[in-house]
């Protein structure tokens, strides 16, 4: 199932990022390309390269009645799935307080702006445990230490 868009005509939410898309399709498409963009606002009477904003994040927002724009909220179908790597660790990461594989995994998850991989001693002491990674160098051989990487919303559909 393909990502999906609800629609609220002559509706806008503040705080938006100029794109440059210059029509609907190509605005929508930048939205999905962008694994933080959450919405957008389409304002079909602006100048050209005004027309495309994009959201990103929990809406803070509220959204309110414009006349002339429509506001777009993406639902997407794929939030990710995780790679394992068995005995393997990422040298340098952040150890959280997270005390399960799923809370670990859940936590990464919700913090996508600093998280993108965690490791997992479910050996190490409390507070060890997990370990989360934004950008990962280089990998070692640890027994017992697993390795996950979080691929986000990579389905090749995005509302296509």
């Amino acid at each position: 199932m393909p990502d999906v868009w609800i629609t609220y005509p002559d509706a806008h939410r503040d705080n938006g990022i100029a794109d440059g898309a210059s029509d609907i399709n190509a605005c929508q498409s930048s939205c999905c390309d962008d694994m933080q963009c959450t919405s957008i606002d389409w304002v079909n009477h602006a100048a050209s390269g005004q027309q495309c904003w994009r959201h990103h994040g929990v809406p803070l927002d509220e959204i309110t009645a414009q006349s002339g724009i429509t506001h777009y909220e993406l639902r997407r179908s794929v939030v990710g799935w995780w790679m394992e790597y068995p005995n393997t660790d990422a040298n340098g990461g952040t150890a959280t307080t997270q005390t399960n594989l799923t809370s670990c995994k859940s936590w990464c998850a919700l913090h996508g702006e600093k998280c993108n991989s965690i490791d997992w001693n479910p050996n190490a002491s409390a507070g060890q445990k997990c370990s989360y990674h934004k950008y990962t160098d280089e990998l070692t051989t640890v027994q017992n230490v697993t390795y996950y990487v979080l691929v986000r919303g990579m389905d090749g559909h995005c509302g296509k």
